[in-house]
């Protein structure tokens, strides 16, 4: 994904942190690991500087996704766990 493709869905989960029927996105960060939308909105100072910059130092973003089935997710800056959307309707 390009630079400002990721800093377009950093901007963008931070105006609208839900998708369109509700579900719960989550940012995907270049180093695989995943960041709920509320750390998003707390750092992101830091990750557009690091995703502008192409700086490896945790906090560059890659896109914004919605978990849509598996195990949980966890936020690498706070723990919280992130259901896939399946799991938390049950299907």
């Amino acid at each position: 994904m390009k630079t400002r493709d990721s800093i377009n869905a950093v901007k963008d989960m931070i105006r609208a942190p839900y998708a369109w029927d509700g579900y719960t996105k989550v940012m995907v960060m270049v180093d695989g690991d995943s960041m709920c939308a509320a750390c998003v909105k707390d750092n992101y100072r830091s990750i557009l500087r690091a995703t502008r910059d192409n700086d490896r130092s945790g906090w560059q973003a890659y896109a914004a996704e919605i978990p849509w089935e598996g195990a949980p997710l966890q936020c690498c800056a706070c723990a919280v766990d992130m259901r896939g959307m399946y799991a938390v309707r049950g299907f």
